[in-house]
């Protein structure tokens, strides 16, 4: 166990079923408390890892707790999990110690009712009760527990897509005064790759050097938000960023596995407070690290790149993930109104054209001299 300098709880560090090293709160200052429950991930692991599946036997009637620690577990070994987890821990709030059959429809309203009354937003709430629905479906599917899912078609509709972004001059600033954080020189190296990747917060921070190929100029990802494999092209602002972190890694800690680590090799774990304190230095309001990602995609849409191509880029799960985006491509909209000018033009001619000849023949008529 250990403490850190941004937090009050004692932290454990552990190995999962597969091997990764996983870092976390126990979520308590008590020292007691905190060896119990890391007394308990070291137990859990070591079952998953040495009693055969054919063993486990599911709970007939499990408890919220029971359904939830499981589908975490599972799906740490495929993915960044963090949010997930935070996911969890509200949800845990309303519904820890409860059977998962005991939990109602009324249930489900009651807590998006006390939630918004807290000022949470309609799209954590629906990240929140899917995360509620995954577990329950999980345990259903994978784990052979025939329990209902409570949340059912209770899931708040989600709102438009957040679009926060920065212009060039801006970001410059904020990579300014990223330069001027002494106690996280990874941050400028951070902002900087995050702008030329798109890459997200996690998938930067748990970044290996082992999955960093510099002579086909990719970036492998680990297991991705939607479970999947992939890659990310490296450009030239990419290529200095990271070349940064070779430079400090050589000096510091040569040993170290991760991209962005401390003088001492270990992950970094946090940006929150450099980051939020770079904006405010740099005169940046409402901008969160999600956002230099959009950041990428404005830039992107901007430049004239097609939407097809920033949702490949960005990896989103489908095309209207990247529709949020479209309206910062007014030139898509000129060069279709240009189209028009030469049409318009025309149909007015041939509207003159034919004033004229209905003229002339309201003067024959009459008998008047054209």
């Amino acid at each position: 166990m250990f403490k850190r300098k941004d937090s009050p709880h004692w932290w454990i560090a552990y190995r999962d079923p597969s091997g990764r090293k996983v870092s976390e709160s126990t979520g308590t200052a008590d020292r007691a408390k905190a060896a119990l429950i890391e007394a308990e991930r070291r137990a859990a692991v070591w079952e998953q890892k040495h009693r055969p599946a054919s063993v486990k036997q599911p709970t007939a009637d499990p408890l919220f707790d029971e359904v939830m620690a499981d589908y975490l577990e599972s799906a740490r070994l495929k993915r960044d999990i963090a949010r997930d987890i935070y996911a969890g821990r509200a949800l845990a709030m309303a519904f820890a110690g409860m059977k998962i059959r005991s939990i109602q429809p009324a249930d489900i309203r009651q807590y998006l009712d006390d939630r918004r009354r807290a000022g949470v937003s309609d799209s954590t709430l629906k990240r929140e009760l899917g995360v509620l629905s995954a577990a329950c479906n999980w345990a259903k599917q994978d784990n052979g527990q025939d329990i209902p899912n409570p949340v059912a078609l209770r899931r708040p509709s989600e709102p438009p897509g957040r679009v926060r972004w920065l212009t060039r001059e801006q970001s410059e600033a904020l990579i300014a005064a990223a330069q001027s954080q002494s106690r996280a020189p990874w941050l400028v190296d951070f902002i900087g790759l995050a702008l030329m990747t798109g890459m997200r917060k996690g998938e930067l921070l748990n970044l290996e050097w082992s999955r960093v190929d510099w002579s086909n100029r990719l970036l492998y990802l680990d297991r991705q938000k939607n479970g999947k494999l992939g890659s990310v092209p490296i450009n030239a602002g990419a290529r200095d960023a990271l070349l940064n972190r070779a430079r400090f890694r050589a000096e510091h800690c040569p040993a170290a596995q991760w991209v962005f680590c401390d003088a001492r090799g270990r992950r970094i774990q946090s940006l929150r407070r450099s980051f939020t304190t770079a904006c405010a230095a740099a005169s940046i309001d409402d901008f969160h690290i999600h956002d230099l990602r959009h950041t990428t995609a404005a830039w992107l849409v901007q430049d004239g790149v097609p939407l097809l191509d920033v949702s490949k880029l960005l990896r989103h799960h489908s095309i209207t993930m990247t529709q949020r985006y479209a309206h910062l491509a007014p030139h898509n909209a000129r060069n279709a109104v240009a189209r028009l000018e030469t049409a318009g033009y025309d149909l007015a001619t041939q509207a003159n054209e034919g004033g004229e000849r209905n003229d002339n023949l309201l003067k024959v008529g009459r008998g008047d001299r054209i």
